[in-house]
């Protein structure tokens, strides 16, 4: 729980930032970030700096649960290498 609830806060959070466009074997029809459309890459990194600045706040649906499990186990509610990892 504690990986899977850290995976889904962090995509959401950086989820918009990924250059999805530079991806090999990633059409731009398959990427639902503002990287995908025909605008130019500066219009594009406007766009994702726009969406990223209003979705840097984790809701409470997913906080909530992410935040117990960190207390349950005592880890910090962030990913860390040894969680990812082992």
């Amino acid at each position: 729980a504690y990986l899977v609830l850290g995976m889904l806060a962090h995509s959401y959070v950086h989820g918009p930032t990924v250059p999805w466009h530079l991806l090999k074997g990633v059409e731009a029809a398959d990427c639902a970030t503002p990287q995908a459309s025909s605008q130019s890459p500066a219009a594009a990194v406007a766009a994702a700096e726009i969406v990223s600045k209003n979705s840097r706040e984790v809701p409470p649906q997913l906080a909530k649960p992410w935040f117990e499990v960190c207390r349950l186990l005592r880890m910090p509610p962030v990913l860390t290498a040894g969680a990812t990892d082992l």
